[in-house]
């Protein structure tokens, strides 16, 4: 009998069920014919014209609210992160003396100078220009400061003959313009040793001078502290004895050291 009496129950209730499906599933086209009249009415834009990097959906796939479903790139304005040595960058960067912001424990702004990038594949023949725009972050742990370069629309497309455009993902060299160093000199990196010392012939003898390293460019070494006129050994030395005896011979212009 009791099972017989739930038997009963659960059919006058299967009606009330029915109807209640009935009501979900109006309510369901709804909520549908709803959504189908906002989709109609709703355009989405980018500010920009855009280039698709990435896409991250497939056609019927069901999509969550701020999910990721694609990345635009906007090409009109390109941007290169430069690494630079933190010394060397506070000595030679141009920074805006009077536009320092005293609320903020960050780098002042840098002057807008012209740069030249040069793609590495062809040095000669394809070269852009850019502006020196900020700083972008300091890394802590490498002691580097990265530096933006910004090129505008009008010098995507390069100077020369060809014009081809610097596309993201080209491996470039960047030159930045900066300070103008005074009592300085460009030595041949054999000519500084790894601790700061070049050798010098001074009365036919061989002397040692601490310099100190402002930049390295290529092969070649960028020093204070030496004096004009001194005669520089070029050749790197092994275990050099002080006040060895030199014989210095004039080369033309040039001076030798034996």
């Amino acid at each position: 009998m009791d099972a017989y009496n739930l038997l009963v129950q659960s059919v006058e209730l299967y009606p009330l069920k029915v109807r209640e499906s009935e009501e979900a599933v109006k309510s369901a086209e709804a909520q549908l014919s709803q959504a189908e009249i906002n989709l109609s009415r709703t355009q989405v834009k980018v500010p920009f014209n855009a280039r698709i990097k990435t896409v991250n959906l497939e056609a019927g796939q069901y999509v969550n609210p701020g999910a990721v479903v694609m990345t635009l790139s906007d090409d009109s304005i390109l941007e290169i992160s430069v690494p630079l040595d933190a010394k060397q960058a506070t000595q030679w960067l141009p920074f805006q003396k009077d536009n320092i912001n005293i609320d903020s424990a960050w780098f002042p702004p840098l002057e807008p100078k012209e740069c030249e990038i040069l793609w590495t594949e062809d040095k000669e023949n394809h070269k852009w220009k850019g502006l020196l725009n900020r700083i972008e972050r300091y890394d802590e742990k490498t002691r580097t400061v990265y530096t933006v370069i910004r090129i505008e629309k009008e010098n995507i497309f390069s100077i020369t003959d060809d014009k081809i455009p610097l596309v993201q993902g080209m491996f470039c060299q960047v030159k930045i313009p900066g300070k103008v160093l005074s009592g300085v000199y460009r030595l041949p990196d054999t000519a500084v040793s790894f601790e700061g010392i070049v050798y010098t012939a001074e009365n036919n003898r061989l002397k040692s001078v601490q310099v100190e390293r402002l930049y390295i460019q290529g092969d070649e070494v960028i020093v204070s502290g030496l004096k004009a006129g001194t005669v520089v050994i070029t050749t790197r030395l092994i275990n050099p004895i002080e006040n060895s005896l030199l014989e210095v011979q004039k080369l033309g212009d040039k001076e030798a050291v034996s």
